[in-house]
């Protein structure tokens, strides 16, 4: 295998894995806020129906029962809130930066391999296409 025929083959392997990044971005489904509401709205209407069918059997118990369902319940809601979108700053959101840094450090540790038959020189034109093709003129592991 020659040094061209390598380098085309790393470096198509690497666009594939720089379009697969750009196809994350579209990764943005969100459960519709008509859904939402609609959700939101009926717990309402059942935990405040709820109270009313409770309260002839167990009176004053009613009202610690109704809180901890109603908690239960709206927690449930807004638990599923908080994951219907992992991608963001959010403190329980996915640390993409983590994963990212994670795949360029082996990647760049594949394309680096000695035994490979790949000059430095298309090395680290490989690396720059692969930077370009992802963040544009922002180098995000840039030490500052």
């Amino acid at each position: 295998m020659s040094n061209n025929a390598g380098y085309d083959k790393l470096r198509d392997g690497i666009l594939t894995l720089s379009e697969c990044f750009l196809g994350l971005e579209k990764v943005e489904e969100s459960i519709p806020f008509v859904y939402s509401t609609l959700l939101s709205l009926t717990t309402w209407i059942y935990c405040l129906s709820l109270s009313f069918q409770l309260v002839s059997d167990l009176q004053w118990l009613t009202v610690p029962i109704i809180f901890v369902s109603t908690l239960f319940l709206f927690g449930i809601i807004e638990f599923a809130r908080q994951i219907e979108n992992p991608f963001g700053i959010d403190i329980i959101d996915l640390d993409l930066y983590k994963f990212c840094k994670e795949i360029w450090k082996d990647t760049k540790h594949i394309i680096t391999y000695k035994k490979a038959n790949i000059r430095n020189e298309n090395i680290e034109r490989i690396i720059n296409e692969f930077k370009n093709s992802i963040y544009g003129s922002y180098d995000p592991y840039k030490v500052v």
